[in-house]
């Protein structure tokens, strides 16, 4: 009974089926002749063998990662293995070693939420019996400007609404109400790399925080579907201060906090007006986006910043 439960298993590893690496291949004739008939010589053989093998592997991680996942890794000159989809260069951690203190937007740079504004923008508009005709990649270019883009834009597009209601305060109260009800559905995930980069973050026991012009409740809503998010220890959002971006209210907020002489700090953004907050704020800022557009590149450009499509690229 018990050669018949272990036929299909060492039949595997007598074929050579179970994989192409030749150290494998070596480990698997002592191993059937121990399925075979157990015998001691055939385990001290595989024992033996399999000390050789591991210390093998141990000369080429990048091999066994990739035997691993079955998948080719960038090239790296070394790795840190934490977890697979963990797997930081030599060079990113120590860049991670070189800051104390890291500060972060949140929508549209750690969750994926600007499709729910946009969709919220949307349903005020309809609501109202008014249909807003942008796009998402539109919608993204005007509220990633300044404060009072979308007000001025809108306003602009439909100026019946703005006769109906002049009072942008009222509208964007309604607007807040969809975005809320769109995350109770629960639609949320967050951007490429942000899990790595916040598990590494947590790893190295850094200070770290998030800076958002969402309110504590949407945040919370979120935090409970994310628990990624969870590891972050430090949360400042629009109660907590006075100007939204691109004023440095939030982030100076954040700086009185949290912040000592001897803090090495760095910002993340996803937006021209969050990085404008960052400078304003004297904190050095990398963008992360993968919506903007060529004016807001440009201009994010030629004031010298570093810009990356998501946190996997820049890992």
């Amino acid at each position: 009974m018990l050669d018949k439960a272990f036929e299909p298993f060492a039949k595997c590893f007598s074929t050579g089926d179970f994989i192409k690496n030749s150290s494998l291949r070596i480990l698997c004739i002592p191993l059937t002749k121990w399925f075979d008939d157990r015998s001691v010589i055939g385990i001290y053989h595989f024992f033996s063998l399999l000390i050789f093998c591991l210390i093998r592997w141990s000369l080429d991680v990048r091999r066994y990662v990739s035997f691993l996942y079955r998948k080719p890794l960038p090239r790296r000159e070394a790795f840190s293995l934490v977890s697979y989809g963990g797997l930081l260069s030599r060079e990113t951690m120590d860049y991670l070693k070189k800051y104390t203190l890291f500060l972060f937007d949140f929508d549209g740079l750690l969750v994926n939420t600007e499709h729910l504004h946009f969709e919220a923008y949307r349903l005020m508009c309809k609501n109202r019996g008014f249909a807003l005709s942008w796009d998402f990649t539109k919608f993204c270019s005007i509220a990633h400007k300044d404060d009072t883009g979308l007000q001025k834009q809108i306003y602009a597009e439909l100026p019946s609404l703005h006769q109906m209601e002049s009072n942008w305060s009222i509208l964007y109260a309604e607007k807040k109400a969809y975005y809320q009800s769109l995350l109770q559905e629960g639609n949320l995930s967050v951007m490429p790399g942000v899990e790595t980069m916040l598990s590494h973050l947590a790893s190295l026991d850094k200070k770290r925080c998030v800076v958002t012009n969402s309110t504590r409740t949407q945040i919370d809503l979120i935090k409970e579907r994310l628990a990624i998010l969870q590891t972050i220890p430090h949360w400042f959002t629009r109660e907590d201060y006075q100007r939204s971006k691109p004023a440095p209210d939030g982030y100076l907020k954040a700086l009185s906090t949290l912040s000592t002489s001897s803090d090495t700090c760095i910002g993340f953004e996803d937006t021209l007006r969050g990085y404008t907050a960052l400078q304003r704020a004297s904190i050095p800022g990398i963008v992360i986006s993968s919506v903007l557009s060529e004016e807001m590149r440009q201009n994010l450009l030629e004031q010298k910043a570093e810009i990356y499509s998501s946190f996997t690229e820049l890992l």
